[in-house]
């Protein structure tokens, strides 16, 4: 049999159980050959069986980690899950440009990221939720919602979503910084917009954002390269 990079890949995404089995097939392969010689090699012989010995040694390791697996996680799942998902209690609004025309800068000032957070050490926090809002696109508003995960701590917010990721940095306690994601425009492949997230500014007009926090009267950036991130 012959096997491709791609094949060899595959099968060591697997883990453990995957290695075993590659290695048992490489132990056959090698059984196969030395049965064409004529004159037994007991040396060889015996490497090949202690070969096979191993793979299924390590085949055996893989199915008992993953069934204590599985155990560990049907008793634990249901009451981490419930317990990270059940309080949606944090809210941050959320304020961001959407357009990549200067001339007609858009600024959504309706966006809010209901969450719950998990503690991952003492200072950071992992965080899942949903970020709705609504945009007013030709004259007609477009309501939206996207399931989003990410990690924050006093210093930075970072978020992900099917559309993009942000990074923010930690200002008089605001969060603010860019967002980096497709864009639907013809074209154009990826932008690059001011956003902020504030725990306590709820339901500043696009005047008021603007002038709390500079950066949102900076337009979307066309992105065509990444070293473009930085200019």
């Amino acid at each position: 049999m012959e096997w491709t990079n791609m094949d060899v890949l595959k099968i060591l995404q697997i883990g453990v159980i995957g290695l075993g089995f590659l290695l048992a097939a490489l132990a056959y392969h090698l059984l196969t050959k030395e049965q064409k010689h004529e004159t037994p090699r007991p040396d060889i012989l015996k490497s090949i069986y202690f070969f096979m010995s191993f793979s299924v040694v390590l085949c055996v390791i893989g199915i008992i980690s993953q069934t204590i697996g599985v155990d560990i996680g049907r008793q634990s799942s249901p009451s981490a899950f419930s317990s990270f998902n059940s309080k949606r209690d944090s809210i941050l609004y959320n304020y961001f440009v959407y357009s990549v025309d200067a001339q007609n800068h858009q600024l959504c000032n309706t966006s809010r990221f209901l969450y719950s957070e998990k503690p991952i050490d003492t200072e950071n926090m992992s965080i899942e939720g949903k970020i709705i809002g609504e945009l007013i696109i030709d004259k007609k508003s477009d309501d939206f919602e996207y399931l989003a995960f990410g990690n924050k701590n006093k210093y930075f917010l970072k978020i992900l979503h099917d559309d993009g990721v942000a990074f923010l940095e930690s200002e008089a306690g605001d969060y603010i910084g860019y967002w980096i994601g497709e864009a639907n425009a013809p074209g154009i492949n990826a932008v690059i917009c001011p956003i902020v997230f504030s725990p306590d500014a709820k339901g500043l007009s696009v005047e008021e954002a603007k002038s709390k926090w500079s950066i949102l009267n900076d337009p979307c950036r066309i992105l065509t390269r990444l070293n473009e991130i930085s200019k």
